[in-house]
């Protein structure tokens, strides 16, 4: 009878486990706000990943100086140091980088947790990570994508995102405009 409520308990603790995971993994996309970022540079398929778009926005490399910080040049940061940027729509409802924090500041306008990938101590320019920079799409969608991108003179690539109060983020979708 003890070795069953052992083995009963071992597997309600690892569906919870399950549930815990797609539980983290959905929330963004359910309570998160949609928020609209313009893709810098992309790479439509990865060669040795697949069907995985690789993408860059525009607060993956900022310099320090053009918006608002507590963060000083002559701090010391280390990879994988937690960073939130602050995010504001502009006119055309696309989000920008208004600022970067190492202490999230009380504000109406979306906070991104990032995680530092490279400082160059001399220079005031930081290298962030959302974790948001990779998307796997279908075969088709990814070739289609591809098609596009070569074939646009002026494309547009946004990637509709949600994050959560927390500052956590999932990609909803990528779109682009013409």
């Amino acid at each position: 009878m003890k070795n069953k409520n052992l083995l009963l308990g071992i597997i309600i603790l690892q569906i919870g486990l399950l549930i815990g995971m797609f539980v983290s993994f959905f929330y963004p996309l359910w309570f998160g706000t949609a928020v609209k970022l313009r893709v810098g540079g992309y790479d439509p398929r990865d060669i040795f990943r697949g069907n995985y778009t690789q993408l860059s926005y525009n607060f993956s490399n900022l310099y320090l100086d053009s918006i608002s910080t507590d963060i000083t040049t002559k701090q010391i940061f280390r990879f994988g140091d937690e960073i939130y940027v602050e995010l504001k729509p502009s006119k055309e409802g696309e989000y920008q980088p208004v600022g970067v924090w190492e202490n999230p500041p009380q504000t109406e306008n979306v906070l991104l947790k990032t995680t530092l990938r490279d400082n160059y101590y001399n220079y005031p320019y930081i290298t962030l990570s959302a974790g948001i920079e990779s998307y796997f799409s279908s075969p088709q969608r990814a070739l289609a994508l591809e098609k596009d991108l070569q074939n646009a003179d002026s494309l547009k690539v946004f990637v509709i995102a949600r994050i959560t109060k927390g500052g956590i983020a999932r990609i909803e979708r990528i779109d682009y405009e013409r």
